[in-house]
């Protein structure tokens, strides 16, 4: 019989722990291996202050979702979603140039 408390999430176990962690009231004191996973991944990620945090996890929980709807093993790291995140939006920002003046990485300061 295959150990449940090491496979992936169904998506009302991931559904909770997201809830918790937006509304701030995590009282459990038991966990099962991919909640510990997760949690030790949300410490090292940068995430901003409560308002656009919860909007940045409600859309990893959508995206996690569209992931176990399409059955992609292992689920999305919260750290690879940010990272992406950051890449998606680097590149679909137009870069700005003024005549004359050099790109902001290579101008100097004082």
């Amino acid at each position: 019989m295959p150990d449940l408390s090491k496979s992936e999430p169904t998506p009302e176990q991931f559904d909770r722990l997201i809830e918790e962690l937006i509304s701030g009231r995590i009282e459990r004191a038991r966990y099962r291996a991919w909640e510990i996973e997760f949690l030790l991944d949300l410490e090292h990620c940068p995430l901003p202050s409560r308002p656009r945090r919860e909007s940045i996890l409600r859309q990893y929980q959508k995206a996690v979702h569209a992931e176990m709807e399409n059955g992609v093993l292992p689920r999305m790291k919260l750290s690879e979603y940010l990272k992406s995140r950051t890449t998606d939006q680097g590149a679909s920002k137009p870069v700005q140039k003024s005549a004359g003046s050099a790109p902001s990485r290579m101008r100097r300061t004082r």
